[in-house]
């Protein structure tokens, strides 16, 4: 039985960092351990401390390591509030016995982390008794819109293999500072982890992984334009960096490219759909996630 999953957030980062980087209390030697054993794996596979993770992999746990899951971690949400529950059945798009579909609001993390105490995966494991959600992707914080949780390990495997083979098509909307050159075209620009002023960023390097997008002008907006965005790869940060490669940073996204001088807002930036086959006719089948977000609504509604 799976006690709880972890999707990797980054790419080559070692397996045992990450871990540690949730858990930081975790013993080293139990850690080592628990991989051996098969009490830890990645992707349903035996891995090692050492091995390296991509953006997306799965880190699941099959043993019950409480001691250091919860008492290193001050983020787990220990009894659902109504409020909270009412929150999350208001934003659940679609469930059935195999997954849930979530719009996520933008400021929530999709798991815990360091001071982080509200987020998604903690949300959905006090949900429903007995019901073990687990993300098979992640958003990010600041990202809000479509998200995926499995219910069973069939589901999480079913869906974990769709986005490693590219077989979920994911359309963002995003609005972005200046007006297009060209009203639709692809980015093919490789993306790499760097440093830049001692604040770690991705850039787009010749050296860097592949990373590929789409993108489609909806409509004009003052100074600004409504894009949808289509990536074909899932590297960390995509979007934002080829938007900001392409000359068009994303209002509100300070890290990559929006003017400072603007007024202060959040990431102008929405999964809208997921496209994926399901069942046994494997039927394509589409999930939209409306934007909820006053600021960006009020922009954008007319033009969608």
């Amino acid at each position: 039985m799976t006690i709880k999953v972890l999707i990797c957030d980054q790419d080559n980062v070692r397996v045992d960092r990450f871990i540690r980087r949730h858990f930081p209390n975790f013993p080293q030697s139990i850690l080592e351990k628990a991989l051996r054993s098969k009490h830890i794996k990645v992707n349903d596979l035996k891995a090692k401390s050492a091995d390296r993770l991509k953006k997306e992999d799965q880190v699941s746990f099959f043993k019950d390591y409480t001691q250091f899951l919860e008492d290193t971690s001050q983020n787990d949400v220990r009894v659902l509030s109504k409020t909270d529950r009412q929150f999350i059945e208001d934003r659940i798009i679609f469930e059935d016995e195999d997954f849930c579909v979530f719009n996520k609001p933008s400021g929530l993390a999709v798991q815990g982390g360091s001071g982080i105490k509200h987020h998604v995966d903690g949300l959905f494991k006090y949900f429903k008794e007995g019901v073990t959600y687990r993300l098979v992707h992640r958003l990010d914080r600041d990202t809000s819109g479509v998200l995926i949780l499995a219910k069973n390990p069939e589901s999480a495997g079913y869906f974990m293999n769709l986005f490693k083979t590219r077989k979920i098509q994911k359309t963002y909307l995003a609005l972005v500072h200046g007006r297009l050159k060209n009203q639709i075209g692809t980015i093919d620009a490789p993306i790499k982890k760097d440093m830049c002023d001692d604040i770690e960023k991705m850039i787009v390097s010749d050296d860097g992984k592949e990373a590929v997008t789409h993108y489609k002008e909806l409509a004009k907006i003052q100074r600004m334009t409504l894009v949808q965005l289509q990536p074909l790869t899932g590297r960390t940060h995509q979007l934002r960096v080829h938007m900001q490669h392409l000359g068009y940073p994303i209002v509100g996204d300070y890290k990559y490219g929006a003017p400072k001088n603007t007024q202060k807002t959040r990431l102008h930036l929405h999964a809208y759909s997921v496209t994926f086959p399901y069942g046994n006719r494997q039927k394509e089948i589409m999930f939209k996630a409306d934007i909820t977000e006053k600021d960006m609504f009020e922009l954008v509604d007319d033009h969608l």
